[in-house]
This record gives structure tokens, C-alpha cells and sequence, in this order.
């Protein structure tokens, strides 16, 4: 068929470095890993297995609310797994005191965002750090804040004020 090999390449002295597996896996079990390379270059891996040639890797392992770790591994001619079981940050506990205007009878929400962003539960108390909060209550005006948890409890007062509507510009008379 007229195929004469021409778009063929050989190389010389080419081969294939072996690959191998790492495997981290953490406690608690939806820690971030992050695995580099000697360059400080991210592999990156699927559900903790990053495939890599041989050669030294760091590893840190972190979730909020522990304590984030890091280590060294150095895969040679086989897979290596490593286990990392992270420490609970001591946290304090975080109270929240409403206000609502007289009269008013609902049950005020309040959501709580670590510095990255994300909502965090804060029933069981905070970690030492920088957080915003957004409390809800219905017929009432959004109050927005920040607050920081060190080494005590905290409390943050919440009053809200009644969100104003059209009626109440109205003159009862003229209605």
C-alpha cells in the first residue's frame, strides 16, 4: 500500500522510567493531601495514589480544625504508602446572643466562614483564628461581622432592627 516507514522515529537508548505508586492516606479521612516533588512541583493524584518515578517527595496532609503535617518519602523500586493521623486543634467555644426588635418572634440563623471561605459548624467551638459570620432573622435586617478566636471563649452580640417596608411610610389615615 505504498507505506515505506517513513513516519516512523526510533530512539536510541530510550527507556521508560519505572513508575510507582504513593499512596497517603489520613485521619481524619477529608484532610487534604498534597504531594511534591524535589523541584516543589504539585503531582498531582486521585483519592491519595499519585504515580511517580523514583525520587525524593514531600507530602503535607491538612484539614481545618487539626494540626497540618508533613514528612518526607523516598520511593526507590516499589510503591510506598503512607499513613498520616493528624491532632485536634484545642478550640474554644463561640456563642452567639441575639436581640430582635419588641414585638418580633422568630429564630435568628446565624452562618459562621473560616478565612478561606467556608462555612464551618461551630456548635462544638472554633479553632484559634479569623472568622466572619452573617446572622438572619426574618423580617429583620442582615447583620454581617467578624470575630477572632485565640485561647478564651467568645461571645458576639447580635441585634437586629426591623427591616423597613412601605407601610410603615404610609400615613394610616391615607390608606
Amino acid at each position: 500500500s505504498g507505506d515505506r516507514n517513513d513516519d516512523t522515529v526510533w530512539l536510541k537508548g530510550f527507556s521508560l522510567a519505572p513508575a510507582y505508586n504513593v499512596t497517603l492516606t489520613a485521619t481524619p479521612a477529608d484532610a487534604s493531601l498534597v504531594l511534591r516533588n524535589s523541584a516543589g512541583e504539585t503531582i498531582t493524584g486521585n483519592a491519595g495514589v499519585f504515580t511517580v518515578i523514583p525520587g525524593e517527595y514531600s507530602y503535607e496532609v491538612s484539614a481545618f480544625g487539626y494540626e497540618t503535617k508533613t514528612g518526607t518519602i523516598t520511593v526507590a523500586d516499589k510503591d510506598v504508602a503512607q499513613a498520616v493521623v493528624l491532632d485536634a486543634l484545642p478550640t474554644q467555644a463561640v456563642t452567639f446572643t441575639t436581640t430582635l426588635p419588641e414585638g418580633m418572634s422568630c429564630t435568628p440563623s446565624v452562618t459562621v466562614k473560616s478565612a478561606d471561605g467556608i462555612a464551618r459548624d461551630y456548635a462544638a467551638g472554633l479553632p484559634a483564628g479569623e472568622y466572619t459570620y452573617v446572622a438572619t432573622a426574618e423580617g429583620c435586617d442582615t447583620v454581617e461581622g467578624a470575630f477572632t478566636v485565640t485561647d478564651s471563649a467568645v461571645t458576639i452580640p447580635v441585634a437586629f432592627v426591623r427591616t423597613l417596608t412601605m407601610t410603615d411610610f404610609v400615613d394610616s389615615e391615607l390608606a
